[in-house]
């Protein structure tokens, strides 16, 4: 039942959240992914691809750690403390540098509200990520913004913004539902 409640819930994201991803990838002309936690992992539940011959390769279904990269990150900093916990534990060995580093980075993201990293899954990828969130502040996924990072230069902020403003559209839709 529980599985099938998620399912559902994730379809739904995913419908309200398909248009607002065409439009960022549309006009950054670049690759977009909707995400989604599950214990200690970030998978990509949809991709929209660039239009550009040199573009990030991120396939639906892949799987990555909660602990590395934007798009982990910017769920991560919202989940509650235990998972953040776990995840520190399971994924850092307990390392405590290694633990108060992405606590405070966890920090920041949740000032921010977006995560931001280069490098941290793919080498020379850069991308940028935001939380989405349901009635009841209930973190639904996050909408990532990947780019190959000798294309990101002097766009980074607007970059950034365009990400935050897609999660806060999807958002809104969700909590108009």
């Amino acid at each position: 039942m529980r599985i099938a409640q998620n399912f559902d819930r994730t379809s739904h994201v995913l419908a309200l959240a398909l248009p607002e991803m065409q439009r960022l990838s549309l006009r950054t002309q670049e690759s977009v992914g909707l995400m989604k936690a599950l214990g200690t992992d970030v998978y990509c539940v949809e991709m929209i691809e660039s239009p550009l011959s040199l573009r990030c390769s991120y396939s639906k279904g892949r799987s990555q750690p909660l602990s590395r990269g934007a798009s982990a990150k910017a769920l991560l900093a919202f989940l509650p403390q235990s998972v953040q916990d776990e995840v520190c534990d399971r994924l850092l060995g307990g390392n405590p540098d290694e633990r108060s580093a992405l606590l405070r980075e966890l920090k920041a993201i949740r000032a921010n509200g977006y995560a931001e990293s280069e490098g941290e899954v793919d080498p020379g990828v850069w991308g940028a990520s935001a939380p989405i969130f349901s009635p009841g502040e209930r973190l639904e996924g996050s909408i990532s913004l990947m780019i190959p990072s000798t294309r990101v230069a002097n766009r980074r902020d607007e970059l950034v913004q365009q990400t935050i403003e897609a999660a806060k559209a999807i958002s809104l839709c969700l909590h108009q539902v």
